[in-house]
């Protein structure tokens, strides 16, 4: 069994990292899953007689942004940048996600793959 992300996946916490990134003028940050749902599917279907898919979609509804700040700060962590710049762009995420009404609504979309 193989649990991944897909492409859509906390698209909004992502989405706010972006906009961060293009106002700061940072690099491009990579945060993007490594192998996706779609990928992984299509991988192990070549070496596997039998891949079963499971999609698991939700939404994650904060009423507060500290855990969504808590995540970026995570995606930001290990790239190579300032720590003025990471901490700009960590602040210009939460600042594009304060625009959004409450609760904020995130999209949560994982998968398991059952090969045989």
């Amino acid at each position: 069994m193989v649990v991944l992300n897909d492409e859509d996946h906390l698209h909004e916490l992502r989405e706010a990292v972006n906009e961060a990134r293009r106002q700061s003028g940072v690099a491009d940050i990579p945060f993007s899953e490594r192998l996706r749902l779609d990928e992984g599917e299509e991988m192990l279907s070549t070496v596997f007689s039998s891949v079963v898919r499971r999609d698991f979609e939700a939404k994650l509804v904060l009423d507060d942004l500290g855990p969504a700040e808590a995540f970026i700060r995570s995606l930001v962590h290990g790239v190579t940048i300032t720590d003025e710049q990471r901490g700009d762009c960590v602040r210009l995420a939460v600042q594009y996600l304060s625009r959004e009404p409450r609760p904020l609504t995130i999209r949560t979309h994982t998968g398991c793959l059952v090969c045989s």
